[in-house]
């Protein structure tokens, strides 16, 4: 029970930041071990997706249902679409600008294709790496 709740003593972000290194450190010294705690990364990620939307939903359901005035409505919501789409533009430049990063560095070995094991150098190009 002390180990439980010495280790809920810890701030949250100092756990993920530790465990980020602690991944960091055994993909660069033990890449062997990745296999081995794989499942333990997928379930993180599947659970992660599976409460994103229903927490937002509820968010979003709890905010207009303490709204006093129903014509507020009009604009919080102009300004939650507003930053919707500036969120999103955000996230879609720093998408691209990385799969232009990993283009531009493939550039004459053919390609790099990005799987849920990491990457691969293929001969062609990305089109027929991503496609095979």
């Amino acid at each position: 029970m002390r180990l439980i709740r010495g280790w809920f003593a810890i701030p949250l972000w100092q756990r993920v930041v530790g465990g980020l290194l602690l991944g960091i450190a055994l993909g660069l010294f033990r890449p062997e071990a990745a296999g081995a705690i794989r499942l333990v990364g997928e379930l993180f990620v599947r659970l992660i997706k599976m409460l994103v939307v229903p927490v937002v939903l509820v968010t979003i359901a709890g905010g207009i249902a303490t709204l006093g005035d129903p014509r507020r409505l009009g604009s919080i919501g102009l300004r939650t679409v507003g930053l919707f789409a500036v969120t999103t533009l955000v996230a879609v430049s720093i998408g691209m600008a990385m799969g232009l990063a990993l283009l531009w560095q493939s550039r004459g070995t053919g390609g790099i294709v990005v799987d849920s094991g990491g990457m691969k150098m293929l001969t062609g190009t990305m089109r027929d790496g991503c496609e095979g």
